[in-house]
């Protein structure tokens, strides 16, 4: 039987860039499935499902929206999408081109570790949910504030993750999926990564290395009993 799950506007990570033409295309999901599940804490929102998340089975995506809900499940329709950039959280508060270009680099960091085949990906995909939900609803380096979990090892790689997001400082809007009116009024916004500037994959594959390094230093530290 299939489970149902509170989930909120998701980060759609494609395998290609998208050009500006394809911003006017749309996406018809018939299928939503999950990779794990895990749960972190959001400030203001309370307990949150954090996982990856795969359309038509295939994409893999992440929530950008709390305000809304989605079920995985088969669809009969299907919900539209729309392309577009990632502008509002699901509050309807605007996202500045920094915060919103940092969510697009994690969602295409999450891609990464989707094909990479890590034996933990669950919980790394669940961390970069986390991280995501906290560069978009309480901008941690400006509160402090930021999504939080029981599990010390996902609670560390959000922390991980966010200092790898802030090494991002460009412009160029994450790439996003939009539904409108079909999940109880409004726009769930869905976010498909970003563009990455020439310089800044210089620091994405950097940091990704980083993870790498510091995820083979984690397994490898005996843990008392």
């Amino acid at each position: 039987m299939l489970r149902k799950f509170v989930l909120g506007a998701l980060a759609v990570t494609g395998a290609v860039m998208f050009t500006s033409s394809a911003l006017a295309s749309t996406l018809m999901v018939s299928d939503v499935g999950i990779t794990g599940m895990n749960t972190v804490s959001v400030p203001g929102h309370g307990g949150e499902n954090s996982t990856g998340i795969i359309f038509n089975g295939s994409q893999l995506v992440f929530c950008a929206d709390l305000e809304h809900n989605i079920n995985v499940t088969h669809y009969a329709p299907p919900l539209t999408f729309t392309w577009g950039v990632l502008e509002f959280t699901g509050a309807g508060d605007p996202i500045d081109d920094v915060t919103s270009n940092r969510i697009g680099h994690l969602a295409d960091i999450g891609r990464h570790v989707y094909y990479s085949g890590d034996s933990d990906i669950a919980n790394d995909l669940s961390a970069i949910q986390g991280a995501i939900w906290s560069l978009e609803y309480t901008n941690p380096y400006v509160t402090g504030l930021r999504a939080t979990s029981t599990d010390a090892e996902i609670d560390g790689e959000i922390v991980h993750y966010l200092a790898l997001a802030h090494l991002f400082n460009g412009h160029e809007r994450a790439r996003a999926l939009l539904a409108h009116g079909q999940f109880g009024g409004g726009v769930q916004n869905m976010v498909s990564g970003g563009v990455p500037e020439p310089a800044s994959w210089a620091l994405m594959i950097g940091g990704l290395g980083l993870t790498g390094a510091a995820l083979r230093r984690r397994r490898l530290t005996p843990v008392a009993a």
